[in-house]
């Protein structure tokens, strides 16, 4: 039997927290590898660079908090009603901004 890795999946929420963290300029691989306790090799094994890592790891995050969203934003919710909805205590947060907490809604 072969062995399982859930390597993708740490490099994808590594990635997120230190995107989120910091900045897509200023986060690196080897960053998002040590975050991740992944190696280069497995990072690569994966992904082909850090551009298609953020995309696919953006991607699983919209497919998680899509249907979340779409509950608080359904039609059949008057405009008025839909703008009172406090919309960041119903997702799911993962994320913990540090650094910059004037610039981050997630705190």
């Amino acid at each position: 039997m072969g062995r399982t890795s859930n390597a993708d999946q740490r490099l994808m929420d590594a990635a997120l927290y230190l995107l989120w963290e910091e900045s897509y300029g200023f986060v690196t691989i080897d960053d998002i590898c040590k975050r991740a306790d992944v190696r280069k090799g497995s990072f690569y094994h994966f992904f082909g660079s850090k551009s298609d890592l953020a995309v696919r790891a953006l991607d699983r995050m919209w497919v998680e908090y899509k249907p979340q969203l779409d509950e608080m934003f359904a039609p059949s919710i008057p405009p008025m009603e839909r703008i009172r909805i406090p919309a960041m205590p119903r997702l799911p947060c993962r994320l913990s901004c540090t650094r910059n907490t004037a610039a981050c809604s997630v705190v």
